[in-house]
């Protein structure tokens, strides 16, 4: 039959297939279950398989890999343009023999089990992170309600939350107290978790020389990020990269490199504010309301008498009148 490509549309438990062969041309269909896949993978012929980028997409992936065949991952986003008619699995598996026709969609990379786990990581500690956050807000929101006015700031709401409870104010009612300390209790051992978390990260980033090598010069390794590690495809961001940000948290690089973030963040500030200036000598012009000249109220029509008075004279019958400047502009 010629095959050459196998497009599967991943799932949870049915998987769509489209096999098709070196002329793009659909050869055979298959629509198999988690088991059947794994066999199919197996027992067909060395050949590429194309998927999307999908939450299984990787586990698949090396499991294809591991049977001998080219794996190719692709955005979702944009195989999406390339679904004729109504989504289906079936129209979702012919999409994707489509986009990878077309040859200028980058590649996602197949992730590693290493590159997943600390990816599991980061994803958990920044969940953690905006639940503290969250039930540190809720205590200065509750506090506020009984004319109590906290200061932003984590350290700063525990300590000043530990004092209303140990002096016991008599602002704080008794049960709103009782809130108070289980809240408290639940960011501290939300806490508790991130520094465990984020002791593992340390430790894994002492044994991967890439990360060592970024946080001596976070920026040599930038151009590096953008390309996957198996230099398949271009990426231009982190979901294109096998494994985003590996390294340790933002506040490990602060505390080794202090002078060199503030260099990074004053150079960003330097950037915003170019593009700014830049955009409002180009469209100040055309954004700023004009004043008419008779000092009536702002954006309202220009007396008649600020046209020529030679101006549609002799203006053919049924024509539209002349407008003023900021009507046309409007």
């Amino acid at each position: 039959m010629d095959a050459t490509t196998i497009a599967v549309d991943l799932a949870k438990n049915v998987f769509e297939i489209a096999v098709a062969n070196s002329h793009g041309r659909i050869v055979r269909r298959a629509r198999v279950n988690r088991a059947q896949f794994a066999t199919f993978l197996r027992d067909e012929p060395v050949t590429e398989v194309v998927m999307e980028a999908c939450g299984s997409a990787h586990y698949w992936a090396r499991t294809a890999q591991a049977s001998g065949h080219r794996v190719t991952l692709l955005p979702s986003q944009y195989v999406r343009p390339y679904v004729r008619r109504h989504k289906t699995d079936r129209t979702d598996a012919e999409a994707l023999l489509e986009a990878l026709r077309s040859g200028n969609i980058p590649h996602v990379a197949v992730k590693t089990v290493a590159q997943q786990e600390v990816l599991a990581l980061h994803r958990l500690r920044a969940q953690w992170m905006t639940t503290r956050t969250a039930r540190l807000n809720a205590m200065r929101g509750l506090l506020l309600e009984q004319g109590i006015a906290i200061a932003r700031g984590a350290r700063t709401i525990l300590t000043e939350v530990g004092r209303l409870l140990a002096d016991e104010d008599p602002r704080v009612p008794p049960r709103l107290r009782l809130v108070l300390t289980t809240t408290r209790d639940e960011v501290r051992d939300l806490e508790d978790r991130v520094d465990a978390v984020e002791r593992e990260l340390a430790t894994l980033a002492a044994d991967d020389p890439v990360i060592q090598r970024r946080s001596r010069d976070p920026t040599a390794d930038a151009d590096s990020r953008r390309r996957p590690a198996d230099g398949h495809g271009a990426g231009r961001d982190g979901r294109s990269h096998p494994c985003v940000s590996p390294g340790a948290p933002l506040r490990e690089l602060a505390r080794a490199h202090p002078t060199r973030m503030v260099e990074w963040r004053l150079a960003a500030s330097r950037r915003h504010y170019e593009t700014r200036r830049r955009l409002s000598a180009v469209f100040a012009h055309a954004w700023r309301p004009r004043r008419p000249a008779d000092g009536g109220a702002r954006g309202a029509r220009r007396p008649a008498a600020h046209a020529p008075a030679a101006v549609g004279a002799d203006r053919p019958a049924g024509a539209r009148p002349q407008q003023s400047d900021d009507r046309r502009r409007e």
